[in-house]
C-alpha cells in the first residue's frame, strides 16, 4: 500500500537512528538515576538513601572521601549528595578535590545550616555544584533536581560535549 498524507511526511523527514549514540544516551540517563549520598549523619543517610531506592534509584552511601573517589572513577553513580559540613574534610573540600583531579561528577549539595554557610554554598555553585538543598527537604524537591541533570546530561550528550 502506498504513503499518504502524514505517512509521507514522517517517512521522508526521519533520519536514520545512530545506535551509538542512542545506547550512549540510554547508559548516561542510568547512570544518573544512581546517586551517591556522602553525609555524616547516618540516620540521615540511611533514611535518605531508603527512600531514594523505594523510588527506583541505585544508591550507595559513603562518608570516607576515597570511596567517593572511586565510586566516580568507575563510573558507580552520576550524582553526588554531598553534605557541606562533614568531620575531617569538608564538603567543599571535597569538592575542590575533586574539581582539582577533573573527577567528573555532578553534585548537589546539602545542609542543615545554609545561613551559617552562606559562602560555602556560594563557593559550591561556582565549583558547579548544579543546587543546594537545605535540610529538611522534601522528596519531590530533590527528584525535581535530579530531573534537571538528567535532562542537562541528556542535552550535553546530544551536544557532542559529555566528558
Amino acid at each position: 500500500r502506498g504513503l499518504v498524507g502524514s505517512e509521507m511526511c514522517i517517512r521522508d523527514s526521519t533520519k536514520p537512528l545512530n545506535i551509538d549514540a542512542f545506547l550512549a544516551l540510554c547508559q548516561e540517563l542510568q547512570r544518573h538515576h544512581s546517586l551517591l549520598i556522602i553525609d555524616d549523619d547516618p540516620i540521615f543517610r540511611e533514611a535518605l538513601g531508603e527512600t531514594l531506592r523505594a523510588r527506583g534509584y541505585q544508591v550507595l552511601e559513603v562518608l570516607d572521601p576515597a570511596q567517593v573517589e572511586e565510586a566516580i572513577r568507575e563510573r558507580r553513580c552520576g550524582v553526588l549528595l554531598l553534605d557541606l559540613k562533614l568531620p575531617g574534610l569538608s564538603g567543599i573540600d571535597l569538592l575542590r578535590r575533586l574539581r582539582a583531579r577533573q573527577l567528573p561528577s555532578r553534585v548537589i549539595l546539602m545542609t542543615a545550616y545554609a545561613e551559617e554557610l552562606k559562602e560555602e554554598i556560594q563557593e559550591g555553585l561556582e565549583l558547579g555544584a548544579e543546587a543546594c538543598l537545605v535540610k529538611p527537604f522534601e522528596i519531590p524537591e530533590l527528584e525535581n533536581e535530579l530531573r534537571q541533570i538528567r535532562s542537562k546530561a541528556a542535552r550535553d550528550l546530544l551536544a557532542g560535549s559529555w566528558e
